[in-house]
């Protein structure tokens, strides 16, 4: 989606913001769990924003806040694969405190979501 360069600077600095200050606010894994469903829709949005005008200081730091997300995910694998857990079941009709509740209860389960719904796979850039 082609956006104005206003636009693709902001939502930057938003998943700027989103690593940087939001991640340190959480307490637990339910809210970081949380934190990485939100993240993941941040990213995907960004992922798919395309900037004609955005100069070459636009485009690195674009570039290094997807490295950043993308370290952050393999820093905190364990909690990522179950955020990728609850937005699945999210999508398929259940409802978020169940959804949460599920993934908060094994990691085998969550190894098995991971097994069933590869199409899941991780969209960073």
């Amino acid at each position: 989606m082609k956006v104005k360069v206003a636009e693709y600077r902001e939502q930057t600095d938003s998943a700027y913001d989103q690593i940087q200050a939001h991640w340190c606010a959480c307490v637990g894994d339910k809210e970081k769990i949380s934190w990485f469903a939100v993240s993941f829709r941040v990213f995907n949005r960004l992922s798919q924003m395309e900037c004609s005008r955005a100069n070459e200081r636009d485009q690195e730091r674009y570039e290094n806040v997807f490295d950043r997300f993308s370290t952050h995910c393999d820093k905190h694998e364990a909690l990522w694969m179950r955020a990728r857990a609850y937005v699945i079941l999210c999508e398929n009709g259940i409802d978020q405190r169940e959804a949460m509740q599920r993934v908060t209860q094994t990691e085998v389960e969550i190894l098995r979501l991971s097994v069933i719904m590869p199409h899941f796979a991780r969209q960073v850039a």
